[in-house]
C-alpha cells in the first residue's frame, strides 16, 4: 500500500494521523492497536547547513495517558520511541494514515506480506513448530482486522455495532 500524502493545506497542529498494528502474543491470542499520533507542532528547520536548506517539518507525537498525555495536558519530557518526524509535501511515514480504517487496511495488507513469507519458507522447507504456531497467529488476525473494519464500516453507516 501505498504512503499517504498529507497536502501542507490541511496539516495543522491538533491533527490526529493514526497508525494500527496487529499482533499475536504468547497464548495465541491476536490484538489490534489502532493509535493516534497527534501533530505536535510545524517548523521551519535548516536541513543543510552547507546550502541553506530550510523544509517545514512536522512533528508527531504518540497520544498516551501518563506517558505522553496526562490530565488533559502533554508532558515535556518522554521517551523518543513516542515521536515521529516527517517534511511537508512529502509522504506520511510508513503505516501513518488519516483515517482509521486506512490504518486498518495497511495492517490487513502487511499482515497478508507476513503470511506470502511463511508460505515462501514453507515450500523452502525452512518449516519448524514456532512457524506454524506463528502462521497460525496470523491468518487469525487476518479475521480480526476484517472484523474490525466492518464494524467501522457499519459505525460510519449508522448500522449495527
Amino acid at each position: 500500500m501505498k504512503p499517504q500524502r498529507y497536502p501542507s493545506s490541511i496539516i495543522k497542529v491538533g491533527a490526529i494521523l493514526y497508525k494500527a498494528f496487529g499482533w499475536v502474543d504468547d497464548d495465541g491470542k491476536c490484538h489490534i492497536d489502532v493509535d493516534e499520533w497527534h501533530v505536535r507542532s510545524i517548523q521551519n528547520r535548516t536541513v543543510s547547513k552547507y546550502f541553506d536548506t530550510k523544509k517545514t517539518v512536522i512533528s508527531l507525537v504518540h497520544r498516551l495517558d501518563n506517558i505522553t498525555w496526562k490530565n488533559g495536558k502533554w508532558l515535556t519530557n518522554f521517551p523518543v520511541h513516542y515521536r515521529q518526524k516527517f517534511y511537508e509535501n512529502e509522504p506520511l511515514p510508513n503505516g501513518f494514515y488519516t483515517t482509521q480504517n486506512m490504518a486498518l487496511r495497511y495492517a490487513l495488507e502487511s499482515t497478508y506480506q507476513n503470511i506470502k513469507w511463511y508460505q515462501e519458507e514453507k515450500a523452502a522447507g525452512l518449516w519448524s513448530a514456532d512457524h506454524e504456531k506463528e502462521y497460525n497467529g496470523e491468518l487469525k488476525l487476518v479475521k480480526i482486522i476484517k472484523s474490525r473494519i466492518t464494524r467501522l464500516k457499519n459505525l460510519k453507516s449508522g448500522g449495527k455495532v
